[in-house]
């Protein structure tokens, strides 16, 4: 086609050398060696026929190619990120919990994180004793290793059960408020750019408090980004939960199907009828059920 159309120019005369003008027109200046524009010498000697056919595989080229190009490569490169990510998370999942608790212990613990330097109702649910076990728990630069630091963080988080401890959510908005606790949610890859909406989120029961059970289980469930095991759980609960209640729908429209046949009335004939094989299925009682008396 080069050879055909564009025969007078020598960047056109062989395969090689349409391929790379080709090639330069794409990717940099399109221009003869002399340095005249090719489309507008094109153009000028084609017309607009040219310029039509130009402006398409122009457009298909940088609008179509490129971009799904680096589409699929942002993808390829988001995809692997997301896994390596994932990974991440499940291999520090230990370790975050750990920390978690360590630091609800020190905030349970600490009047000053509860409500802005009074003395917070969680406290005083604690013991002298549990508050003494608490602060040597967790203590900073205590752990020599993940091991001690877990062994503290069971023992501490126990304690708090123990004392059915509650978080309200007054002392929770004032832990979002201490640096460190923020911190430990960074950390965690828990998203606090809406912070103040966590215990909205963590608080499933609407009771206007949290257990430290529910405090812990609900940030570790907030790390990181949606995965695609979080939807399909979700899923598979939903559906789960739609068979039980089409169970409990059936077994409920059966009792009141039975109880509607009892109530009933029935009509003169079926009473005798029923009398009838009552009396046949009981030869000594009579209708009424009362024994019949034999008189000689």
């Amino acid at each position: 086609v080069a050879r055909t159309y564009f025969h007078d120019y020598w960047e056109f005369q062989s395969i090689p050398n349409a391929m790379f003008t080709l090639f330069r027109c794409f990717t940099d200046t399109c221009e003869t060696y002399d340095g005249y524009l090719i489309p507008e010498i094109l153009y000028r000697r084609y017309g607009v026929g040219f310029q039509y056919i130009y402006i398409g595989v122009t457009m298909l080229i940088y609008v179509g190619l490129f971009n799904l190009i680096m589409a699929v490569f942002i993808d390829n490169v988001t995809k692997s990120q997301n896994q390596r990510k994932q990974k991440e998370l499940g291999e520090t999942a230990a370790r975050t919990e750990a920390r978690l608790k360590i630091m609800l212990a020190k905030c349970v613990n600490d009047p000053v994180r509860g409500e802005d330097g009074k003395e917070s109702t969680t406290l005083g649910r604690l013991s002298a004793e549990a508050v003494r076990k608490l602060r040597s728990l967790t203590q900073v630069g205590v752990f020599r290793n993940q091991a001690e630091e877990a062994a503290a963080a069971n023992e501490s988080f126990k304690i708090i059960q123990d004392s059915d401890v509650v978080i309200t959510r007054q002392i929770f908005q004032a832990w979002l408020k201490d640096p460190d606790f923020v911190r430990i949610l960074e950390d965690a890859e828990v998203d606090v750019s809406n912070k103040f909406e966590l215990f909205n989120i963590l608080d499933v029961d609407h009771g206007g408090a949290l257990s430290a059970d529910e405090v812990v289980t609900g940030l570790m469930s907030l790390r990181g980004d949606v995965s695609k095991g979080d939807v399909v759980s979700i899923l598979l609960r939903v559906r789960d939960l739609t068979y039980r209640v089409e169970q409990v729908q059936l077994k409920l429209l059966g009792d009141s199907d039975d109880t509607q046949q009892e109530a009933e009335p029935r009509t003169p004939q079926e009473h005798r009828h029923n009398s009838f094989h009552e009396e046949h299925r009981h030869p000594g009682l009579g209708l009424h059920g009362n024994a019949r008396h034999t008189v000689k």
